[in-house]
């Protein structure tokens, strides 16, 4: 497992699975106290980024869905589709 520091002297750290989740809930609660972040990658691949303690996923370009307006129905076409 690999933990990234995001800061501009960022290190890498390495870590036995079986130690992971104690050096993550360390590296949390050190978020909180010094309002700073780390970011790490979970074990579905997602990029997890931990800002003062509180978790967020960075969402990557296969997670975005670009929308188009065909995508989207007005009012009058869902009362249709309802039967209204």
């Amino acid at each position: 497992m690999v933990i990234v520091q995001t800061n501009p002297d960022s290190k890498i750290l390495e870590i036995d699975n079986s130690l992971f989740n104690d050096v993550k809930a360390f590296l949390k609660q050190l978020s909180i106290q010094k309002h700073s972040k780390f970011s790490y990658i979970d074990e579905f691949g997602d990029k997890i980024e931990v800002i003062d303690g509180k978790e967020y996923v960075v969402p990557t370009v296969n997670d975005i869905k670009n929308y188009s307006k065909d995508d989207f129905i007005d009012e009058d076409e869902l009362k249709k589709v309802l039967g209204v």
